[in-house]
C-alpha cells in the first residue's frame, strides 16, 4: 500500500449535513493510489509481517515489501459513528496493554430522590467531585438537573473521574455550588440580606424566589432544616448560615453514568509509553500506528478531543508516509 499525503481543501456549504462530509471528500481522496476504508471493523491481527483480517478481507502490512496500518477505529463512545471498540482487541493481539476504559464526557446518575421534582432545572453553578472523600475534579458553568442525576458541560468535564472510580467500586460523591460567584462568607451575608432585609411579608421559600427555582429552593430549605413557610425575617442566624451552607455545598451521591451510546469520548486506552512519542508507531510492531481515542488520552469539552484526533492522525499519517 502506498500512503499518499497531501493538502486537501474542499469548500463545503454551511448547511451541508454531517452525513455528507465523507462523500464530499471521497472523490478527491480516491484519486490517490491506495485503498480508503470507512466503518471497518478489525477482527484479527497477526505478527510479524504483519497481516490483519477485517470485514472486507485480509491486508498485509509492516514488512519490507508491505505498507503500514493506521488504527483510527476509535473507542467505544458514540457507536453510531462506527466506533465499536474493535481496535482495542486488535492492539492487544500485538501485546499492547489497555488501561481501564470507561465512558467520558457523559451525564452522571444520582441516588437522591429529589431529582424527580427538579428535573429540567438549569442553573449556573459549580460541581466538585470526590472519590472516597478525596477531591478528584471540579468545574463551573451551566448545570442541568435531570430526573435521574446531573448533566451539563461542567458535569461532563469531571465525569471521567466518576466513571473510572465507579468501575473500581469506589464511593463517588459530588457537591453542587449553587452560588458560584460568592465565597462562603459572602453567600452567608447575601442569604441573610434576602431573608432579613428583603424578606418582609414573604416566607422563606418566597424569599429565595429569583435566586433558586422554587422546586430546588424547597429542597435546599429542607436540607437546611428550615420550614419553607416560616416568615423570612424570623429566621435565626444559624438558619441563615445553614441555608447558605447547603447552597455552597449541595451534596449528592453518584451511583452511575451514561453508557457509551451517550458518551462523547472514551477514557483510557493504549498507554502512551507503548507508542513512539513523535510518530505514534507501536513499540511492539513496526508499521503499526495508533491515533485518536484508541490511545489513553481524553480531555474536557471544548474541541480538545477533536483536536487530539486530528493532530494524532496527522502525526502518524506523516510518519507512515515517510516509511
Amino acid at each position: 500500500y502506498k500512503v499518499a499525503l497531501h493538502r486537501l481543501e474542499v469548500e463545503l456549504p454551511e448547511e451541508l449535513p454531517a452525513s455528507a462530509v465523507i462523500p464530499s471528500f471521497s472523490p478527491f481522496v480516491c484519486e490517490e493510489e491506495g485503498d480508503v476504508l470507512f466503518r471497518m471493523s478489525v477482527t484479527l491481527g497477526t505478527a510479524p509481517g504483519f497481516s490483519h483480517m477485517t470485514e472486507v478481507g485480509q491486508f498485509d502490512c509492516g514488512g519490507a515489501n508491505h505498507g503500514v496500518y493506521r488504527d483510527a477505529t476509535g473507542g467505544y463512545a458514540f457507536p453510531k459513528s462506527g466506533s465499536d471498540g474493535s481496535g482495542y482487541a486488535f492492539a492487544q493481539s500485538f501485546g499492547h496493554r489497555l488501561t481501564r476504559i470507561a465512558p467520558a464526557l457523559v451525564e452522571l446518575f444520582c441516588k437522591d430522590a429529589f431529582f424527580r421534582t427538579c428535573k429540567g432545572i438549569r442553573l449556573r453553578g459549580g460541581v466538585r467531585l470526590f472519590v472516597d472523600g478525596v477531591p478528584a475534579g471540579a468545574d463551573t458553568g451551566e448545570l442541568q438537573l435531570t430526573d435521574h442525576g446531573i448533566s451539563g458541560i461542567p458535569v461532563f468535564n469531571v465525569s471521567r473521574f466518576a466513571s473510572l472510580a465507579l468501575l473500581e467500586q469506589r464511593t463517588v460523591t459530588a457537591e453542587l455550588d449553587l452560588l458560584p460567584e460568592l465565597s462562603g462568607a459572602a453567600a452567608e451575608a447575601y442569604i441573610r440580606k434576602r431573608f432579613h432585609e428583603w424578606g418582609w411579608g414573604k416566607s422563606a421559600k418566597e424569599a429565595l424566589c429569583g435566586l433558586l427555582h422554587p422546586a430546588l429552593a424547597a429542597v435546599v430549605l429542607e436540607r437546611a432544616q428550615v420550614h419553607a413557610a416560616t416568615d423570612a425575617p424570623m429566621l435565626s442566624e444559624r438558619e441563615c448560615r445553614a441555608v447558605a451552607g447547603v447552597c455552597k455545598a449541595f451534596s449528592i451521591t453518584v451511583c452511575g453514568y451514561g453508557d457509551e451510546k451517550k458518551a462523547q469520548t472514551t477514557a483510557g486506552g493504549i498507554p502512551l509509553d507503548e507508542v513512539d512519542g513523535r510518530t505514534l508507531e507501536s513499540r511492539f510492531q513496526k508499521g503499526l500506528y495508533f491515533c485518536g481515542e484508541l490511545l489513553d488520552v481524553d480531555a474536557i469539552c471544548g474541541g480538545y478531543n477533536l483536536m487530539w484526533a486530528w493532530a494524532s492522525g496527522l502525526a502518524c499519517g506523516r510518519a507512515a508516509a515517510e516509511r
